[in-house]
């Protein structure tokens, strides 16, 4: 009896852990840092498909400039390494990644195992971020001002 109801009780948390695994509502948020603290990416627009829901839904931001600004620019030093992680990983090789210089002013962003470097001259910058799962696609902004 009590080698069934410890089977039925595993039985049941994989199930739970499998819907709840399946269920997330959303692309994970990424956690940024920088010289050691952490930077507040603002999410945007993504479409998303778990086993009980599917949905696409639009932020509204005039561009990826207006989405990075939505929170403080996180001060950091002119060459440092930012780095971008996820607790669950992009498809490979969907990360991408451009870097705003002003509201009209982009370029792809280079972006090795997860790691930015951030620009040399100071300013503010805009980084908009792309990633691509099974179970669909989002996009973030991160602000940096390079002092």
């Amino acid at each position: 009896m009590i080698f069934l109801i410890r089977n039925f009780a595993i039985l049941l948390c994989a199930v739970l852990l499998l819907i709840g695994y399946n269920y997330i509502a959303s692309p994970p948020m990424p956690s940024v840092k920088a010289e050691g603290r952490m930077v507040a990416p603002t999410p945007g627009s993504y479409c998303w498909e778990s086993a009980l829901k599917a949905e696409c839904v639009d932020m509204a931001y005039a561009s990826p400039w207006e989405q990075g600004l939505k929170k403080a620019p996180a001060t950091v030093k002119a060459g440092v390494d930012i780095l971008v992680d996820f607790n669950k990983q992009p498809l490979p090789g969907s990360l991408r990644a451009e870097l705003w210089s002003s509201e009209t002013d982009s370029k792809p962003a280079l972006l090795q195992n997860g790691i930015f470097t951030a620009p040399k001259a100071p300013g503010i910058y805009v980084y908009h971020l792309f990633a691509d799962w099974e179970q669909g696609s989002g996009n973030y902004a991160f602000s940096i001002e390079v002092k």
